[in-house]
């Protein structure tokens, strides 16, 4: 399969360019074809053993990596603009379109740069080392979307776009990736290069089919019972309330109408009280008396 994926993978580089010789109005130079960048190879050294018919692949192998827009004042949206993912629109696993920037265009830019269902979003660059390479998976809910530059995209080929993101975000995934960002002044990087170099596994099309159906249903599960917790609680604390209400009402335990009514019981405390009060002797100021 990788095999595959690696004969795929040249075979849309040379598609693209041929296109661009034939944008350009030239004829491919005599062998072109070998130009090829090859992918960077895998550092297996000290990664696991993986069970029979997986094989480690470099992030580069299997997918095609691009780089985002960088925000600055030509770019401020008017005539082609269009949507701009940012780093917050980008948490571990999931987006957060709620809020969802515009940016200007130039020409032929939305022809490479548009993201489409399946692309894996990562993040460049954060201040925490916990949250550098978060990354999710474009679900192509707003059309004609571009992304920042502080976010890589990764376009699997032949490889499930969920089984990528999910490798990248298990512990497994986020060691490797922590490993590569560098610090400077405290900010955690990464780059296409590196990003590129990443080992990712990768399994036979049925594992990795039948791994994220049991992960799907095992999340949708745990959801479920998150949900049913929360309601738990939420129903605890109000079964709370009602008891309080209830005991203060006298309507917790059967009433003894022989039993001494709670106001003259009060009505007796007041008394003993304002009694013990009346007693007491009043302080005043002693006088010391000269033998």
């Amino acid at each position: 399969m990788l095999e595959r994926i690696l004969t795929e993978r040249r075979a849309r580089w040379e598609a693209k360019q041929l296109a661009k010789f034939k944008e350009q109005g030239k004829t491919p130079p005599k062998e072109w074809q070998k130009k090829y960048p090859e992918p960077v190879q895998p550092d297996t050294d000290d990664l696991p053993a993986l069970p029979e018919g997986w094989a480690w692949a470099s992030v580069e192998q299997i997918s095609e990596i691009q780089g985002g827009i960088q925000k600055q004042p030509s770019r401020i949206p008017t005539e082609n603009k269009y949507p701009f993912l940012r780093v917050a629109n980008v948490a571990r696993g999931k987006l957060k379109l709620d809020d969802v920037h515009e940016i200007e265009l130039f020409q032929g830019e939305l022809e490479r740069l548009a993201l489409v269902a399946g692309d894996v979003l990562i993040v460049e660059g954060n201040g925490s080392l916990t949250e550098i390479g978060r990354c999710a998976l474009w679900d192509g809910s707003i059309a004609n979307a571009v992304h920042q530059n502080h976010l890589i995209r990764v376009r699997p080929i032949g490889v499930v776009s969920q089984f990528v993101e999910t490798w990248l975000n298990s512990l497994g995934g986020i060691e490797k990736l922590t490993k590569l960002a560098a610090t400077t002044s405290g900010l955690y990087t990464l780059s296409v290069g590196k990003i590129s170099k990443n080992p990712v596994p990768i399994a036979p099309c049925s594992e990795q089919a039948e791994s994220m159906r049991i992960l799907v249903e095992s999340l949708s599960a745990l959801d479920s019972q998150e949900q049913a917790v929360a309601l738990g609680l939420k129903q605890s604390t109000a079964q709370r309330q009602n008891i309080l209400r209830t005991a203060f009402a006298g309507q917790l335990v059967l009433q003894d109408p022989n039993d001494e009514p709670a106001s003259v019981l009060l009505a007796r405390i007041r008394a003993e009280r304002a009694e013990r009060d009346a007693v007491k002797k009043p302080r005043g100021r002693q006088t010391k008396v000269a033998i």
